[in-house]
C-alpha cells in the first residue's frame, strides 16, 4: 500500500520535507482488508492505492493509560530507506521517521499536575 500523510497527526512533529518523502516511496506490502479501528488512534499515514485514498491506517499510534503502542500495518519499510538513499545519497528523512517514532514510544509523559 502506498501512503499519504494525515494532516491531523499530533503525536509528534515532522519536518516540511517529510511529505515529499512519503509521496515518493515505494508501497508497503499489506493485506487488503478493512480494519476495525478505535477512536483514540493517532494515524500518521493512511493507505493509498494510486489516487484512491482509503481511511485505513498504515502507521498509527495508540495510548492506553501510560503505555504507548505504535503499529506499522505493512512490510517493506526498509525499501523507503534504500529509495531515499538512491535518490538523495542520504537517508535523513527515513531516520527522522524512525527516531521520532522511537522517541515518542520510549519517552514517558509526565501527567502529574505538579
Amino acid at each position: 500500500m502506498e501512503a499519504f500523510l494525515n494532516p491531523e497527526f499530533s503525536s509528534f512533529e515532522l519536518s516540511q520535507d517529510f511529505k515529499g518523502f512519503i509521496d515518493n516511496n515505494p508501497p508497503l506490502s499489506s493485506r487488503f482488508s478493512k480494519l476495525k479501528l478505535v477512536k483514540s488512534l493517532d494515524v500518521l499515514l493512511y493507505q493509498r492505492i494510486g489516487n484512491i485514498r482509503k481511511k485505513e491506517p498504515l502507521i498509527y499510534f495508540l495510548k492506553k493509560g501510560s503505555v504507548k503502542h505504535g503499529v506499522i500495518y505493512g512490510e517493506g519499510l526498509w525499501r523507503w530507506k534504500i529509495n531515499e538513499f538512491k535518490k538523495n545519497n542520504s537517508s535523513v528523512l527515513f531516520k527522522e521517521l524512525i527516531q521520532k517514532t522511537c522517541n515518542y514510544l520510549v519517552v514517558k509523559s509526565n501527567d502529574s499536575p505538579l
